[in-house]
């Protein structure tokens, strides 16, 4: 995902008060591809409310078309993510045209901000939706993690004076304000923890056990190493990769250099897959 970070700020662009016009709400069913799609029409009114200038044409393919662009080859390159369990984040900033109070253009910002939500769940005949709703069998999850804000961040000297249109709806650089953008994309690999209970087990006498680990992605998956807290237990991990959705066992060596008592040790797993990361809590009681 380390390549995708140069597609950051993606920004997103809307017509004036869109969607859902005149409304107070924070949220809307439209998606974004639905205003993408609405807007472009109105392509030939902003050249028209602009006396044919190149430089609102300019404005709509390079950067509007170019933000469409953008979430597509996004949208593409998350989902593997997700489908190997990662757990991804997208930081969302709102901005909106001075032309509404501050207080409206937050509500505003919040609906344009959902519109990309919805577009995730519709997309590619919702295959993001499970991870949306944090139901997806193998931990992977998308959160839109929501920064809005409104007219006090727009740039100075865009115009918010209604009777002037030209200016205050239709110039590129009140176009540019009716945005949000992507921010940024951060991402988490599962981690996992288990008890795993030797029993019973003898001072002086070794002893082997076998733990299952399954491989949750969907591709194989490499057990890379395990660390142990000390040398009365330890694990030897497979060498051969575990195939996406099968089972494989590593062994746990009890070595019987350990004191009578209660037995408490960690042994920590690092894959190469999901999950990343499993943290093995090894109890017993240890006899002589």
């Amino acid at each position: 995902m380390a390549e995708l970070q140069e597609l950051f700020p993606l920004k997103l662009y809307f017509h004036n008060d869109e969607p859902e016009p005149r409304s107070w709400s924070i949220t809307t069913d439209q998606d974004y591809r639905s205003t993408y799609l609405k807007y472009v029409e109105l392509w030939p009114e902003y050249i028209r409310m602009q006396d044919g200038s190149d430089r609102i044409s300019t404005f709509f393919t390079k950067e509007v078309e170019h933000g469409m662009r953008t979430l597509q080859q996004l949208e593409q390159a998350m989902l593997p993510a997700l489908q190997d369990g990662e757990q991804i984040t997208l930081e969302v900033r709102g901005h909106a045209s001075p032309l509404a109070k501050s207080d409206y253009n937050k509500n505003l910002s919040q609906r344009r901000i959902e519109s990309l939500r919805m577009h995730f769940r519709r997309t590619m005949d919702g295959a993001y939706s499970a991870y949306m709703d944090s139901t997806a069998k193998n931990g992977g999850i998308l959160r839109i993690k929501e920064l809005p804000f409104g007219e006090d961040n727009s740039a100075a000297g865009v115009s918010d004076d209604l009777r002037d249109l030209e200016h205050s709806v239709y110039s590129v650089e009140a176009a540019r304000e009716r945005r949000i953008e992507v921010v940024r994309l951060s991402t988490v690999k599962q981690e996992r923890e288990v008890d795993f209970d030797l029993g019973i087990v003898q001072q002086g006498v070794e002893r082997t056990f076998k733990f299952p680990i399954t491989n949750s992605g969907s591709s194989p998956m490499r057990i890379m190493e395990s660390r142990s807290e000390c040398d009365c237990t330890y694990g030897r991990v497979p060498e051969s990769p575990i195939p996406p959705g099968e089972t494989s066992e590593m062994e746990i060596i009890y070595t019987g250099r350990a004191r009578p008592g209660p037995l408490v040790r960690r042994i920590i797993v690092i894959t190469d897959g999901v999950p990343e990361r499993i943290i093995l809590n090894v109890r017993g009681t240890v006899v002589e």
